[in-house]
């Protein structure tokens, strides 16, 4: 592991050495690419562009915010960074904005739509956990989102970790900064800021290939 600094450093020299040449760091599901998963941060701050690859085929290619931010289907969203992903049936499409039904949640929203995302497709519906808003009954937005039970707490230091219980049996993670009092068993609200939340396609590109060549 790089130290901060030294990283900050690094990246800046390698920018000024190798500016005419493009440097992609690629990663895929293969044995040595998941132990690069733990180096994320490290290849996001040396990196000027990450390529994420599926048995080889690119799924995406962009700057490691925009890969975390925007992916283009559940399989970057899962690599790139923890997300939480519900799968949903996309009700209709319009424009770049769909409403879907979550599942198990007897739920509708309605949220950006990544690309690929068609009425009546496989779709999952993601939020990242830092993203989640978690309210308790007695709050003012306790009335509102998505019932849930904390079942796991972790204290990460300044950060706490969430496991919320869902109806339905699914579970969600969050992160929020330290300093609430939330224990176990507490009956709580979840729900994120507007544009927080996206849909995607569920599938990889591979797998999409797969489907339409059977």
């Amino acid at each position: 592991m790089l130290e901060a600094n030294l990283k900050t450093q690094l990246k800046a020299y390698l920018e000024k050495v190798s500016r005419p040449i493009e440097i992609v760091a690629s990663l895929d599901d293969s044995p040595k690419s998941v132990e690069l998963k733990d180096l994320l941060q490290e290849i996001a701050t040396l990196s000027d562009r990450i390529a994420v690859l599926d048995h080889g085929r690119i799924q995406q290619l962009g700057r490691a915010d925009d890969l975390y931010n925007n992916p283009i289907n559940s399989f970057v969203a899962g690599f790139i960074g923890e997300s939480n992903l519900i799968p949903v049936t996309v009700k209709s499409v319009s424009g770049s904005r769909a409403v879907v039904e979550a599942e198990g949640l007897r739920k509708s929203f309605t949220l950006e739509v990544g690309p690929g995302v068609e009425t009546g497709g496989n779709a999952q519906l993601l939020v990242r956990p830092e993203h989640l808003l978690i309210a308790t009954e007695g709050e003012k937005e306790g009335c509102r989102g998505i019932p849930a039970e904390i079942v796991e707490m972790a204290y990460l230091g300044e950060l706490n970790q969430f496991t919320l219980l869902l109806e339905g049996g699914r579970t969600l993670t969050a992160r929020e900064v330290a300093g609430r009092s939330l224990g176990l068993g507490a009956k709580v609200h979840v729900s994120w800021k507007p544009g927080h939340a996206r849909v995607v396609v569920k599938s990889s590109t591979r797998e999409k290939e797969n489907k339409s060549n059977a």
